[in-house]
């Protein structure tokens, strides 16, 4: 074992032979990463000698026996590198066959890297193409790794994630809550955006199966948030909690589930807001928090404005001012009096600028209906009693760019599998509870055996493999002059 140890001259030699601090660093990396994954591979075999002899004791006290059929080998790739090791393949008293290490540790079958290591790709994932990933796991550890493989593990990940969460919804919605948050005011909003879409089957086009068919899926999102925390310039969502999914039942089930486990809405005022497209009109939020002491739901201000620059695109300045002040003081007859001017400027405009009066006018036509149907949902933006409140409704719109710069950049197409893992893994990052997610899961829940606790305690005593034990000198003192 000494012979494993890395001394001052082990490292010593690493920088004396080279001519680069940048080659003596390599030399340095490849020296540890080497010896730490040679003393975790006697650790594991030694684990295993340990094992089988409790196994061998304990079948004999029980007066039964068990065999060894042999020693088989395994690779797995940790962060420090790629551990090879043998454990033994044993016939138990009953005659089932396990590997007495791989079941003590929780190693499953046929995974080839770490917990650590997986969680670790599974939260790159979420910030840089499969590629990228790989890139900087074999540029940054001692492990290789595919892009190919990078995707397994991701789309895996978002499985695991995605099973936790129904379990969390069912649990949440069966359990009455211990402990729930009384507050004043809650936020809630809505927006839903697509993303384009990649057919791993597609359909058969000439006897052959035509792949990356075009099509789109819609990506639906709601986040929850207590206000605002100001930071200087900078702005804070307080406690946000996302929820994001292909399906909008599921991700209203599993809001609907997190608020009732969460926040007690007896005694709250909850603002929403939505563009109010389909699926997210003022009626579904009111179903969502039916137990709110008050609900107040806003338009989103950017597609107001929006829908009034792009259906008075060419009427005079002074008129959509009169508009925009009209909608923004909640005034409908000043309102009214507005477009009625713009449908008579559209009607007998008889120059070119405003274009064919049939089509302006029908501009005009659609904005009123728009903002008719609206109505109820623009009156709180004009309400100074509210405007404090409501100030911070909107920011779900920017708050997707999170989402589409990983999904939608450079053109990129996705599977319903890969799509909906990657947005399960993009949540638990916004929500900063991956690695506790990933603890419910099968991926990272496997835990020490209680006999391996005792046995690592007693017999492989970390700090006895001194890795980093440096070796005895002889001090020569301090010599004068």
């Amino acid at each position: 074992r000494s012979s494993m140890n890395i001394s001052v001259a082990d490292i010593l030699v690493c920088i004396q032979g080279v001519t680069s601090l940048f080659k003596a660093e390599v030399n340095i990396l490849q020296l540890v990463f080497i010896r730490a994954t040679e003393l975790v591979g006697l650790a594991f075999e030694q684990l295993d000698d340990q094992l089988y002899e409790k196994a061998k004791e304990e079948a004999k006290q029980k007066h039964q026996t068990i065999k060894s059929l042999g020693r088989d080998s395994r690779t797995i790739s940790f962060l420090f590198g790629t551990v090879q090791f043998k454990r033994r393949y044993i016939q138990m008293a009953d005659g089932s066959r396990v590997y007495l290490l791989d079941q003590q540790l929780g190693i499953q079958p046929h995974r080839q890297f770490s917990q650590l290591l997986m969680e670790k790709i599974s939260d790159l994932t979420a910030n840089g193409t499969m590629r990228l990933v790989a890139k900087a796991i074999n540029s940054l550890t001692n492990c290789s790794i595919s892009a190919p493989a990078v995707d397994r593990i991701a789309q895996g990940t978002g499985s695991d994630i995605a099973l936790v969460r129904i379990q969390q919804t069912k649990e949440e919605e069966e359990t009455e809550p211990s402990q729930r948050k009384a507050l004043r005011v809650l936020y809630i909003e809505g927006d839903a955006f697509l993303v384009r879409g990649r057919c791993t089957k597609g359909k058969k086009h000439r006897g052959h199966r035509r792949r990356n068919v075009p099509f789109t899926h819609t990506v639906h999102r709601f986040q929850i948030y207590e206000g605002i925390e100001k930071n200087g310039s900078r702005h804070t969502l307080v406690n946000r909690h996302d929820v994001s999914g292909l399906s909008q039942r599921e991700a209203i089930r599993e809001l609907e589930a997190y608020l009732g486990a969460h926040y007690d809405l007896s005694q709250t005022t909850v603002f929403t807001g939505s563009d109010n497209g389909s699926g997210y009109e003022p009626e579904v939020f009111a179903n969502i928090v039916a137990n709110a002491a008050k609900h107040i739901h806003v338009l989103d201000r950017y597609h107001l404005n929006n829908k009034i620059t792009m259906r008075l695109a060419g009427f005079p300045e002074p008129v959509i001012k009169k508009v925009r002040k009209a909608v923004y003081t909640a005034n409908w007859d000043a309102l009214t009096q507005a477009l009625d001017t713009c449908q008579s400027l559209a009607v007998n405009d008889s120059s070119s600028e405003l274009g064919r009066p049939s089509d302006r006018a029908e501009d005009v036509r659609l904005l009123r209906g728009y903002l008719e149907r609206n109505w109820v949902s623009i009156k709180p933006i004009a309400d100074p009693a509210l405007h404090e409140s409501i100030h911070s409704l909107g920011c779900c719109e920017s708050n997707h760019r999170r989402y589409t710069y990983r999904l939608k950049r450079e053109g990129r197409a996705w599977s319903k599998r890969g799509l909906e893992a990657m947005l399960r893994i993009i949540d638990c990052e916004q929500n900063e509870d991956l690695i506790e997610t990933l603890n419910e899961t099968e991926m990272l829940g496997t835990t020490f055996a209680p006999e391996v606790a005792e046995t690592a305690e007693d017999d492989v005593n970390l700090q006895a493999l001194g890795l980093f034990k440096a070796q005895p000198t002889t001090h020569v003192g301090v010599r004068h002059a």
